[in-house]
């Protein structure tokens, strides 16, 4: 369920800014990599 609403987050993100995906997907993956560091 979070999952689903982080998605159309990231969704939403992409339409407004028009990042394009691959500098989308290497930004999520650093995001992951903080959040498991932080915890």
């Amino acid at each position: 369920m979070d999952m689903l609403r982080r998605g159309q987050t990231w969704a939403s993100i992409v339409k407004a800014t028009g990042v394009s995906t691959s500098t989308l997907s290497r930004l999520a993956k650093r995001i992951k990599e903080e959040e498991a560091s932080t915890t």
